[in-house]
């Protein structure tokens, strides 16, 4: 199947997903995003859901929230050593 063709069984998938929310924004930007990304996204996906979801970055809204916790190493203060 060509680039061209994913990302149109992509958008005819979008509407039955449940996370299927991109549909309103699939511009023909994001089209061409998708279809400049695609060999990358293919190495990974086995399927289109998972294609999908590998694509996320490209229409997640921005800033993109971490899920992680960041830490800082600046904002701690080692206590002054006691060497003699």
């Amino acid at each position: 199947m060509s680039d061209a063709d994913l990302v149109t069984a992509i958008e005819r998938l979008l509407p039955h997903l449940a996370n299927g929310r991109p549909r309103a924004k699939f511009t023909p930007q994001l089209k061409a995003q998708l279809q400049a990304a695609m060999p990358g996204l293919k190495e990974r996906a086995k399927n289109l859901v998972e294609l999908i979801d590998s694509a996320r970055f490209l229409y997640a809204d921005r800033p993109i929230a971490s899920t992680t916790r960041r830490r800082c190493c600046s904002t701690r203060r080692r206590a002054p050593s006691s060497r003699s």
